[in-house]
């Protein structure tokens, strides 16, 4: 058992090689006990019942009838249930694979984990970043191919450290640190092993030092987390305004992730300090809510303006302000950067599916459909190992699937689209999709797609509210 198994609380049932029967495959495994499941060396199974942090959501039944699991490529999906936004991306996810699996790949659907890194789940003692790591060898453990997330970068960038042999489509890691996980230039041969359908952040970077600069902010304070995104941002946008003619001073006040007396002193030390506006970045939507309450409630912060990023973006962080006494005296002097809601027939196609399945428009929620993406293209990457690499499922072919998205047949992420991919791919032809979150146009040397980002405030009456494009573009 695997250091995450023991961390997660899984253990291994007690049953003698005669009870669990020799094994060919996990597969078989799976099919028999569930999809914890996995054929050891020795060819007998060994049996995993799913951690509490964990849960099958397809195929639908199969929790109760393992049998269900026959045919099924392993998808797993890491967030944050304990908010909206990540529970929204978890169901985007869901969303895209039940209709890839009604039309299957050669008789193969797609089965789906769905777990949570959240802090101290169910008294399990873990924070955010150690039930990341255990999620994530316990996922490669019981032979996941691909796994959408997890959410954070500092916990992407983890969890690929401690895996080897699963894929990873990542809908919200959004820091420039990434692309170097993998060799560059990427090739068909040596392909990258972390891919993403949400933009790095040096866009975001930009638009946000474009958007000081427009305001005539002489002076900027940075409170950031002292990881890949919070540091990647700070530089991205230190060096835009480095590079511009109207002098911008920027005063840098670094806090360790996670770290609750690190993060009090660096705001504190913020609120001490005289500037005309104050930069806050982390990928926690808490920490910004904890952010605002600060400069709700430290005199040092009155009348200064704050700004956020895509975590602080969503609906979660609007609904904070708007309920918390003291968070809410910051409406009216927030404004954030996120990437640009997508316009176009995908982008609706997925609203209406979700609606219908959830009753809440997606689009309200960060990353919803880079998720809805994510899980499409975790479809479209088996459907490459099955038709073009003699049923290989090793992350090499499934990668090589994601090189050959981006140049050919137009093809939306849709189920009609899907079925254009499995006939283009079973003549070994290209397809170039558009998905709920855009056009995803990588670039095979880095594998890397781009996007436009947004401007975005909480107004004076605590609602989010996406500002008109200066460049008049939708």
């Amino acid at each position: 058992m695997g250091l995450g198994l023991a961390l997660l609380g899984a253990s291994s049932c007690s049953l003698t090689t005669a009870d669990v029967g020799a094994c060919a495959s996990s597969q078989e495994c799976r099919v028999a006990f569930g999809v914890g499941a996995v054929c050891e060396a020795d060819g007998y199974c060994r049996t995993e019942a799913l951690p509490p942090r964990c849960e099958l959501r397809l195929p639908e039944g199969a929790s109760a009838d393992p049998t269900l699991l026959a045919d099924t490529v392993p998808i797993a999906t890491v967030v944050d249930l304990s908010l909206d936004s990540h529970a929204a991306r978890a169901n985007s996810v869901e969303l895209a694979l039940v209709d890839a699996s009604r039309l299957g790949v050669e008789g193969r659907g797609f089965s789906l984990v769905v777990c949570t890194n959240q802090d101290d789940f169910q008294g399990d003692g873990l924070d955010r970043s150690a039930a990341s790591l255990s999620l994530g060898t316990y996922l490669e453990d019981i032979g996941t191919r691909v796994v959408v997330g997890p959410p954070a970068s500092s916990d992407a960038e983890a969890v690929f450290g401690v895996t080897e042999d699963v894929l990873f489509i990542n809908p919200s890691a959004t820091s420039n640190a990434l692309t170097g996980l993998d060799p560059s230039p990427a090739t068909d041969t040596m392909p990258g092993r972390f891919w993403r359908t949400a933009a790095p952040d040096e866009q975001q970077g930009i638009r946000i030092a474009e958007d000081v600069r427009s305001r005539d902010v002489a002076t900027l304070a940075i409170v950031h987390a002292n990881d890949p995104y919070g540091t990647g941002l700070r530089d991205v946008v230190v060096a835009v305004l480095a590079a511009g003619e109207e002098d911008v001073e920027v005063i840098d006040f670094p806090f360790e992730n996670g770290d609750d007396t690190s993060f009090g002193v660096a705001v504190a030390s913020a609120a001490s300090t005289p500037t005309d506006e104050v930069l806050f970045v982390s990928s926690q939507t808490e920490e910004a809510v904890a952010f605002a309450t600060s400069a709700a409630t430290l005199p040092g912060f009155a009348g200064r303006s704050l700004f956020l990023t895509d975590s602080a973006g969503n609906e979660d962080f609007a609904a904070e302000v708007r309920t918390d006494t003291q968070a809410r005296q910051t409406c009216g002097r927030i404004r954030g950067t996120r990437p640009a809601v997508a316009v176009g027939f995908v982008t609706d196609l997925f609203r209406s599916l979700y609606q219908s399945a959830e009753g809440e428009d997606p689009t309200l929620f960060g990353f919803a459909s880079n998720s809805y993406d994510a899980g499409w293209l975790a479809a479209i990457s088996v459907a490459w190992g099955v038709l073009q690499e003699d049923g290989d499922l090793s992350w090499p072919a499934l990668a090589r699937g994601l090189r050959n998205v981006s140049a050919g047949t137009e093809v939306n992420l849709d189920a009609g689209g899907f079925a254009t991919v499995l006939s283009a791919f079973a003549r070994g032809e290209s397809v170039n999709v558009t998905g709920a979150s855009g056009t995803l146009d990588y670039d095979v040397s880095t594998e890397e797609t781009m996007a436009p980002t947004e401007l975005w405030v909480i107004d004076d009456d605590c609602d989010l509210v996406v500002l008109p494009d200066p460049d008049g573009d939708p």
